[in-house]
């Protein structure tokens, strides 16, 4: 197998002139690129984000329930959010590693797009 280093076509072996460009092929399987555009970058940079601010939110929620941090501060949190919200912040941070994770499977390891 033959492939051309411009356009990235590939040819049979006993081709040697790229059909559309007029480039001389090379020999063997052209390289894998992994080309990522910035929007291909939208969902899993979301999701990584909505993420951290719910792993920083649901460590608050418990950090202030058990006591690690006191003060107005530890009032405040206590008292704003109630504790559905410690359920809702695990499930938000376990939805974002699924996203997360099926995106690079998908995108990262098995190339398709």
């Amino acid at each position: 197998m033959s492939y051309c280093p411009k356009c990235h076509h590939e040819y049979a072996e006993t081709v040697e002139i790229c059909v559309d460009c007029g480039t001389r092929l090379r020999q063997g399987h052209r390289p894998v690129q992994l080309d990522l555009d910035l929007e291909d970058l939208f969902v899993p940079l979301g999701a990584l984000l909505c993420g951290l601010i719910a792993l920083a939110m649901l460590w608050l929620r418990v950090a202030a329930q058990f006591g690690w941090i006191k003060g107005p501060f530890a009032t405040l949190v206590e008292t704003a959010q109630p504790p559905c919200m410690t359920v809702f912040y695990a499930v938000a941070v376990i939805a974002c590693t699924i996203v997360l994770s099926a995106w690079v499977i998908r995108r990262l390891i098995l190339k398709q797009d």
